[in-house]
């Protein structure tokens, strides 16, 4: 029997290997000191800034033991559509790492005017901003709310563009 793991918000199940584990930590009250406990429960290393952690909705840690996998998602608590939105992303960062990007392009399918080719999109943030418009989509909220969501006009232009190329805007 293949294990899986749910990905509730994207409506994906996606197989683990027999030494992957996946959780989703649900709401936490702080971003920063949860991935921090995440951090030192698992003894690794890291590179990120606290401010850069604070300022963030939610969260994906992967950590990879000599014999084990584990992967966390976790957020802050929001209103709804934003939770959504950020529960997708987060959700798509999972699919990502265990290279099954495949299932939400399946997903994105009846919604797009072109089959959607995650090869195409250049940078892991936009890749994951797709799948939390994805959940948008699943919810019935319209797509242009992501702008309200996404506070990086960067990000904002580069996500139109897929969206405009997908013909999901």
């Amino acid at each position: 029997m293949t294990k899986l793991a749910e990905l509730s918000v994207l409506g994906i199940y996606a197989p683990l290997h027999f030494f992957e584990y996946y959780h989703d930590d649900g709401y936490v009250d702080s971003i920063e000191d949860h991935f921090f406990m995440l951090v030192e429960k698992y003894g690794q290393e890291h590179q990120v800034s606290r401010d850069k952690i604070r300022k963030t909705l939610g969260g994906y840690l992967h950590y990879e033991g000599m014999f084990f996998s584990h992967h966390h998602i976790y957020y802050k608590r929001a209103n709804e559509p934003d939770i959504f939105f950020i529960r997708g992303h987060e959700e798509t960062h999972f699919l990502e790492r265990i290279w099954k990007l495949n299932l939400l392009e399946d997903k994105l399918k009846p919604f797009t005017n072109r089959t959607i080719d995650f090869g195409e999109v250049i940078d892991s943030e936009s890749r994951c901003n797709i799948g939390g418009v994805y959940a948008l989509i699943k919810n019935n909220v319209p797509v242009k709310k992501v702008f309200e969501i996404i506070k990086s006009r960067s990000q904002q232009n580069l996500l139109k563009n897929y969206l405009e190329k997908y013909g999901l805007i």
